[in-house]
């Protein structure tokens, strides 16, 4: 467990008043894409919960406006926050892949990586059944060793 010291008031004011600025702004962007995520619920009705980017989103700011809601009052996040705020920052790199996915050229920079990350995966359990082998082999030898033939 870390404990997280913040002294904002020995800092400049210049800081200060950046860093709730920037709380501000996140949590302003936030809620008006809660607002958004909201009208689409009532337009689409069910169909809007067949799909699991919504509930990307809706997490992406639920978990954003939690984190960055305790530098309002100037003092620092807790433990749980932090957390929150990794999870966020993750599911913003999901929620960047998603969109990029939407877009007629992003498509190609998704599958490049699909296809880069499915041969690196072949090749570590390619080296990884490999090495095994290579111990088996080895560690039998030395397994007998004692014994006398």
């Amino acid at each position: 467990m870390g404990i997280f010291v913040c002294d904002y008031a020995g800092q400049n004011n210049g800081v200060r008043s950046f860093l709730i600025a920037v709380a501000v702004a996140i949590i302003v962007i936030a809620v008006i894409h809660l607002f958004i995520e909201v009208a689409q619920l009532l337009m689409l009705k069910f169909n809007y919960l067949t799909d699991w980017t919504n509930y990307v989103d809706i997490t992406l700011f639920i978990f954003s406006i939690m984190f960055v809601s305790s530098f309002s009052n100037c003092s620092c996040p807790s433990t749980w926050q932090w957390q929150l705020g990794s999870v966020a920052v993750f599911l913003a790199w999901i929620n960047l892949l998603l969109y990029l996915r939407m877009l007629s050229g992003g498509n190609h920079y998704i599958n490049r990586y699909r296809k880069y990350h499915q041969k690196q995966c072949a090749l570590i359990i390619l080296s990884n059944c490999m090495s095994n082998m290579f111990l088996c082999s080895f560690s039998i030898l030395f397994l007998f060793q004692d014994c006398k033939l």
